[in-house]
């Protein structure tokens, strides 16, 4: 009977701990605090926002006014920038925003332009670091011949040759797309938050595709979506092309109104802000946004750091289960972690100077 009552305890803690909606986070899931190295940058400063980690590969965006991107080694506490690559521009070759899709297993990077509408994209290989850089091994996605056609910037590379996207027609009650790249054609996914706004379908798409993300499981091919608004988030598939939801991580949908134009959103004064997240093979990272934006006002700092800085990291498994809480001793902006949930590296900022640091972490 003892053992009864303590697998009745032990389900009742799991199920607590996979409803992200009905609380922040469990009250008793494992914290674990940790402490960081500075790597010191040699070469020049660097920017703080990660795009692709592999081994000792490290890529991040470019604020150089020539490439867009920097690609560093990491050699033990010590970050060597090797070189700029992917020039700014409207050439075959060339970007000037994007949004990124990285697949760790065969260390290829994925872009496509992010100017609200699909145009073409860029396929990169960093299976031999050098080769990569060697714009004849970059391949070119075109898909130019979709219109009417609304894009967000999540997007995620599915087998044979096609990518889910956060987007849809315009005004048409559709986030969420399968795009084939041969075909260049575009399918509607049949999701649709219930979020009981019943009023225009542009207001709505724009809120649940603006800053939205869109995450994969190579193993599983378990998919993560999140909202760059309100605490919403949710694993799910797509089978034979259909929406099939599996958990659901956190439940709190955007709080917003139809703008007076009919055609945006306005934000209610309460509404949160959304996740940075990373996702491995096994683990979901999300580091929680906690500033709140009231008119006329600007956000209070976080702990002396920029408002939109934070220090937590809750980690989920792909069953939807929270596994533990991450507390670093730094609050930080961006991160990323390898394949193996083994490194975190995170960029943070001198409180002395305002410059860059990208600090390392042992998980």
């Amino acid at each position: 009977m003892r053992r009864f009552y303590s697998l009745i305890l032990i389900l009742a803690f799991l199920y607590s701990c996979s409803v992200g909606g009905t609380k922040e986070v469990c009250d008793d899931v494992l914290e674990v605090s940790l402490t960081g190295t500075p790597l010191q940058e040699k070469t020049m400063m660097v920017t703080g926002t990660f795009v692709a980690l592999w081994n000792d590969t490290l890529v991040l965006r470019s604020s150089d006014p020539d490439a867009l991107l920097n690609l560093y080694t990491i050699k033990g506490d010590s970050l060597l920038r090797k070189c700029g690559f992917l020039n700014r521009g409207n050439g075959p070759k060339e970007m000037n925003m994007f949004s990124f899709w990285t697949d760790n297993s065969a260390r290829k990077l994925t872009l496509l332009n992010m100017d609200g509408s699909l145009g073409y994209g860029l396929e990169m290989n960093f299976s031999n670091p050098d080769s990569c850089l060697r714009q004849d091994n970059w391949r070119r996605l075109d898909l130019r011949k979709i219109t009417n056609f609304r894009s967000g910037s999540g997007f995620v590379c599915l087998p044979d040759d096609r990518i889910l996207m956060v987007g849809g027609v315009y005004n048409t009650p559709v986030i969420l797309s399968e795009i084939n790249v041969e075909g260049q054609v575009a399918v509607p996914i049949n999701f649709w938050p219930e979020d009981g706004f019943t009023e225009r379908f542009q207001p709505k798409q724009a809120i649940y595709m603006g800053n939205a993300s869109l995450f994969r499981n190579m193993k599983t091919n378990q998919l993560l979506y999140t909202c760059g608004k309100g605490k919403y988030a949710f694993i799910f598939k797509i089978e034979n092309g259909k929406f099939v939801q599996e958990k659901i991580l956190f439940d709190r949908f955007p709080s917003y109104v139809m703008s007076k134009d009919g055609m945006n959103y306005t934000l209610d004064a309460n509404c949160e802000p959304g996740f940075k997240v990373v996702v491995t093979d096994s683990l979901i990272y999300m580091r929680p946004e906690e500033y709140k934006i009231e008119k006329g006002t600007t956000p209070k700092e976080y702990k002396g750091y920029p408002y939109y800085y934070n220090d937590k990291i809750y980690v989920f498994n792909w069953e939807g289960i929270m596994v533990k809480k991450y507390i670093l001793d730094t609050p930080f902006h961006d991160f990323i972690v390898d394949k193996n949930n083994q490194i975190m590296y995170v960029s943070t900022e001198s409180q002395e100077n305002g410059e860059t640091i990208i600090k390392r972490y042992n998980l």
